[in-house]
């Protein structure tokens, strides 16, 4: 049962944590260029679990560089795109 549940947690988290930050960077202008987020849910999702794995293996030892690989995945699926600006 506590792995259900864990599983569940784990793939509910990874979807709101990149729904949210999808949202969030809708709303990023940087020298007129539009933020946009492209990460998905299920490869973060098995990063989750494998950190989880991670943590029960090393007494939680390894939930220091957890924060860092959030960090990293988040960069790596951003990037700048250009704005269309049309003259109606």
């Amino acid at each position: 049962m506590t792995i259900l549940t864990t599983i569940t947690f784990s793939l509910a988290h990874s979807w709101v944590y990149a729904s949210a930050t999808k949202w969030k960077s809708t709303d990023v202008f940087i020298e007129w260029k539009r933020l946009g987020f492209y990460g998905l849910t299920i490869p973060l999702f098995g990063k989750f679990i494998a950190w989880w794995l991670l943590c029960m293996v090393t007494v939680n030892l390894y939930s220091i560089w957890i924060y860092k690989y959030i960090v990293r995945w988040n960069t790596q699926t951003t990037d700048l795109s250009e704005v269309n600006h049309s003259s109606n």
